[in-house]
């Protein structure tokens, strides 16, 4: 009776290493999302996708706490932004995806901490507007041309 159930135990780690040798596989085969090509990436690209976070970010905790009063404290304003900000980079395929990810990575890295508008989500969204016009400044200070 021991053999048997040692047998057994035995079998059930074969069949957990053989499982996890084939999800680990499964995982290395399954296509990733290929950096675009150095010809498509614009010099400020790392920028732009901080700005598309930063929008995320804004357009989740507008919608958290809105004010009423002002109309650049509504989440769909800077879901337009990061639209608008999506269709002039976004030159390939590739891009518009890597800026609709940088979007939603901000809007759920707020989403997934702050289920009430409080003084702290206040006070991010004053700090996240802040950065966003900063970073908006210095681009096009640097890459405007004027």
């Amino acid at each position: 009776m021991k053999r048997i159930g040692i047998a057994l135990l035995l079998s059930c780690f074969y069949l957990q290493t053989v499982l996890a040798v084939d999800i680990a596989k499964s995982r290395q085969s399954a296509p990733q999302a290929a950096p675009p090509p150095a010809e498509e990436m614009a010099p400020y690209q790392n920028q732009i996708l901080l700005l598309a976070e930063l929008l995320g970010s804004v357009a989740f905790l507008a919608d958290l706490c809105p004010s009423g009063h002002d109309i650049a404290e509504n989440g769909e304003i800077w879901r337009q932004k990061a639209k608008i900000l999506s269709e002039t980079e976004g030159k390939s395929e590739t891009l518009k995806a890597l800026i609709a990810g940088a979007y939603n990575k901000g809007y759920l890295d707020y989403e997934v901490n702050y289920h009430v508008c409080t003084d702290v989500a206040r006070s991010r969204f004053a700090q996240e507007l802040a950065a966003i016009n900063h970073l908006a400044s210095a681009l096009t200070r640097k890459y405007s041309g004027n």
